[in-house]
């Protein structure tokens, strides 16, 4: 069980032999309720964010390679992650060649804004920020907002703007959850967003978040 966090995956790949393989090629398709932070690996190089694909090259009999994949979930409940290795060669032991873990990830209390019913405050929650004004070091020139969008919201009716200029960096889909970061500069940068929703009465209402950055 993980408190909510980054979660890491550690795959270690093992040449048991008898042959040298070429062309070892590590494949995960992370779970959709997690976001991709980072991947690396001790041989070769890694690329994609939705599904990793890491390219270890060429690995002796009795060589090793390590990829660690970073990601942050997204949901409360099991996680489940499949990842494979695949290389030119024929494989006379296949069965080891694909490994799964499953973990069962518990999301913090999220942070809603106040001044409207819970209801519509629920419309848009923030693991990140989680207050309405969060002061950060000087020099700061950028923050990433994570934000849920409840199940229930109108994507056409959102808007984003930063300090009234309208900001794009958002994709509001309802029931997911998102990682934007926003440039900030010296000051105060207020992030207001709007959006409107259903309320639990079926009644439509609009949430208004002002989010406030301030750089000294």
């Amino acid at each position: 069980m993980a408190t909510w966090s980054n979660l890491t995956y550690t795959l270690s790949i093992h040449n048991s032999g008898p042959d040298t393989a070429s062309n070892v090629t590590v494949n995960d398709p992370l779970p959709s309720s997690t976001l991709f932070v980072s991947a690396s690996t001790t041989q070769g190089s890694c690329s994609g964010t939705s599904t990793v694909s890491c390219s270890l090259g060429t690995l002796a009999n009795g060589g090793m390679a390590t990829v660690t994949i970073v990601v942050t979930p997204t949901v409360e409940g099991q996680i489940t992650n499949t990842a494979s290795v695949t290389a030119a060669q024929v494989d006379p032991d296949s069965s080891n060649n694909t490994s799964t873990a499953t973990t069962t990830d518990i999301l913090p209390p999220l942070y809603s804004a106040k001044g409207q019913r819970a209801d519509v405050n629920d419309f848009l929650r923030f693991a990140a920020p989680t207050q309405s004004t969060t002061d950060l070091p000087a020099g700061t020139t950028s923050y990433k907002v994570i934000i849920y969008y409840g199940s229930t919201i109108n994507p056409a009716t959102f808007a984003a703007t930063l300090n009234g200029a309208p900001f794009s960096g958002f994709a509001p889909a309802p029931g997911t959850s998102q990682r934007v970061t926003i440039p900030l500069g010296h000051g105060r940068n207020v992030l207001l967003l709007t959006v409107d929703g259903v309320r639990s009465d079926g009644r439509t209402a609009t949430e208004r978040d002002r989010l406030t950055f301030v750089v000294p």
